[in-house]
């Protein structure tokens, strides 16, 4: 099944990605969520003409993290997927999968939105090519393997 706006990265877990034990902290988790995020949104919502034509940018308004192994300093292979999973007017749901080759190690779900700049940080409506470009997918969230959502 495509999955869309799929994006990827590498990984390379560093040794200030870990905390004494050599396990990684999962406030790192969160950064590479941050990177993916702006991985994926790149080609169907630009960053830089959301904020100068429109005064907006996404936030994260909600991450649950479910972690299933521990990720440690020197393992190889690790890489992170992410994909939209759901789009109503307002708010997207985004989910990820943290790998390290074919084994899960976490996964992540957050509920985002995109403002207006200033002080009150109104959620705005979705933008019409961004809605439109979920729903040529022909995307069903219910036929995923995943079992985390909101």
């Amino acid at each position: 099944m495509i999955r869309p706006f799929e994006g990827s990265m590498d990984i390379l877990v560093k040794t200030y990605d870990v905390d004494f034990a050599g396990i990684v902290n999962n406030t790192v988790y969160v950064g590479w969520l941050d990177d993916l995020r702006q991985i994926v949104l790149d080609s169907p919502l630009p960053l830089q003409p959301l904020m100068e034509e429109h005064n907006a940018a996404p936030i994260v308004l909600e991450t649950r993290i479910t972690y299933h192994k521990a990720l440690r300093l020197f393992d190889q292979d690790v890489r992170a997927v992410m994909w939209v999973h759901a789009m109503d007017g307002v708010f997207f749901t985004t989910h990820s999968h943290i790998l390290r080759g074919e084994e899960l190690i976490a996964e992540a779900v957050q509920r985002n939105a995109i403002v207006r700049m200033g002080r009150s940080l109104t959620p705005m409506r979705l933008p019409r090519s961004f809605r439109d470009a979920f729903k040529a997918y022909d995307y069903d969230p219910a036929l995923t393997v995943s079992q985390s959502h909101f």
